[in-house]
């Protein structure tokens, strides 16, 4: 089963934090009670899943980027009503719950954009060659080209052994970037994300 986040974004105003989020009721019907109302917000943009990025947020599944993850903080202090709303309704499958601010993001995009993490593992023939002419001829390395690969030792001539060092944002993308950009119009004295994971 495939695992999804749920990002809600706040900013500080007054020294309270509030939601900085558009919302939207929605009413669905039920047979034994009538209509009940859910809410969604507009960050669906931001909640595509990325696991290398979940791993990297929080430590959850990404288990490679695990010299680099953040671990997770559990619920602030104080939160807008909104969120704390949402996390009523998902708090019995909600794991991986934590916050960021917009400069822990800041400093997060940094790693994102300069570290590398070395993969070691047995990838096909023909990518791996491929890979290795573009490496020793100097142009931008399509790292795509060690996927599909095994960790395990494959003795046919179909697979090639292989270590790299390779750049994190190859596998992270520009999921946190994202996030960040998303914060930066908000307004308040302060921003972050509130997050949580389910399944």
């Amino acid at each position: 089963m495939g695992c999804d986040i749920h990002i809600y974004k706040e900013k500080l105003v007054d020294g309270k934090w509030a939601t900085a989020d558009t919302w939207q009721c929605e009413k669905e019907s039920d047979d034994q009670d009538g209509t009940f109302h859910y809410y969604t917000n507009d960050n669906s943009g931001l909640e595509d899943r990325n696991y290398s990025a979940f791993g990297i947020l929080a430590g959850v599944r990404g288990d490679y980027l695990d010299s680099y993850k953040m671990d997770p903080k559990g619920l602030p202090e104080q939160m807008s009503e909104e969120t704390e709303r949402q996390y009523e309704s998902w708090k019995l499958d909600a794991h991986g719950i934590s916050y960021l601010s917009i400069n822990e993001l800041r400093n997060l995009q940094h790693i994102i954009e300069n570290e590398t993490i070395k993969i070691t593992g047995f990838g096909t023939v023909s990518n791996i060659e491929k890979l290795n002419e573009q490496l020793d001829s100097g142009v931008d390395p399509d790292w795509d080209l060690i996927y599909p690969y095994t960790d395990y030792q494959q003795n046919d001539q179909f697979w090639a052994p292989f270590t790299y060092d390779v750049p994190i944002h190859t596998s992270v993308g520009d999921y946190v970037k994202r996030i960040i950009d998303a914060l930066e119009g908000v307004g308040g004295d302060d921003q972050r994300i509130v997050f949580w994971f389910d399944n």
